[in-house]
């Protein structure tokens, strides 16, 4: 009989030696960057081949576009044992990238470099600390979740992303929506929020951030492609909003955000909307289209499947509450 996930992790845990007393936690240098970064994406401490990611984060860095500054290194007895990545995004959000140690390391390497990301996240603002989890059985990855546990984080839910290929549409169907391109930050903002009422996508991050906050980290990912934001109307009322972005280089197109106001919600729009995203996305020349969904959302895990989008991948969400360790 196969050991539970949590008896892989108590083992995992208990072969493990203590702290080393010679350890320093720092800032990557940017001659190792390329390495580390290589390492917590892949899992790859030889740099066998190169992640076309790594390079593109790279290059964003080096444009401006992303943040560096908590891509942590821990080294003891001259040599590197672990490493671990706080992305700090703009919106008041910071992503902990999956925490790498050496095998055979003391796991509370792996909690000193939560600890020093966790600080920099306090310094930074941010008042969303999250991680997205892929959902393996894999050493590395129980031993990821069992410090996000010690840290005093926890899963909240899994998240599925969804994607569905992009087709021009033969069939035309009445629309009672209108689809007002928008860059007013204040309106949208306000209207998001109102979507984001009785919404059943991850609840327990709704009231931490404004919708402000939650486009400046849209915004944020949309810099170096295009992107459309529109105010959806009815009848001249703001009901929803629907937010979409392009990955040129990688032919497909995203859902940022879509949503309507509780009262306009049960009429069938939803399939509408997303119909108003595949067109966008054809004119953007995309292959691909796709979104990400709280899984317990059944109501808008339907939707999407009667449009024609099915998972392909589940990743586990966890988030830190207030009044635990870091805050």
């Amino acid at each position: 009989m196969s050991d539970s996930p949590g008896q892989v992790e108590s083992a995992i845990f208990s072969s493990m030696p203590t702290l080393p007393h010679d350890l320093q936690v720092r800032p990557a240098g940017s001659a190792d960057r390329p390495r580390l970064l290589q390492w917590i994406l892949s899992h790859d401490t030889e740099m066998q081949f190169e992640d076309p990611l790594v390079r593109e984060l790279l290059a964003r860095h080096q444009r401006g576009l992303l943040s560096l500054e908590l891509l942590l290194q821990a080294d003891s007895g001259g040599e590197n044992v672990g490493a671990a990545w706080g992305q700090v995004l703009a919106g008041r959000i910071g992503v902990i990238w999956p925490v790498r140690l050496l095998e055979g390391t003391s796991p509370q390497i792996g909690l000193a470099l939560l600890d020093s990301i966790d600080a920099g996240f306090k310094r930074e603002g941010v008042v969303l600390p999250v991680s997205l989890v892929d959902i393996e059985t894999s050493a590395s990855c129980l031993l990821h979740q069992q410090l996000l546990s010690m840290a005093g984080y926890q899963q909240q839910t899994t998240l599925q992303v969804m994607s569905m290929p992009v087709k021009p549409s033969t069939v035309k169907l009445a629309d009672p929506l209108k689809y007002q391109a928008s860059t007013d930050h204040l309106l949208l903002a306000k209207i998001l929020e109102q979507t984001e009422v009785q919404s059943e996508d991850i609840p327990e991050i709704q009231g931490i951030r404004s919708g402000i906050d939650i486009l400046a980290t849209f915004e944020q990912e949309t810099r170096g492609n295009s992107h459309a934001w529109y105010v959806v109307l009815h009848e001249g009322i703001h009901v929803g909003c629907l937010l979409l972005a392009s990955q040129a280089d990688q032919r497909s197109c995203s859902i940022q955000y879509m949503g309507l106001r509780p009262e306009y919600r049960s009429r069938g729009w939803g399939c509408l909307l997303v119909r108003h995203a595949l067109a966008w996305a054809h004119r953007q020349e995309a292959s691909l289209i796709r979104l990400m969904v709280d899984s317990r959302n059944q109501r808008a895990t339907r939707l999407y499947q009667n449009c024609g989008l099915v998972a392909v991948r589940e990743q586990q969400f966890w988030m830190r509450q207030s009044g635990t360790p870091g805050e």
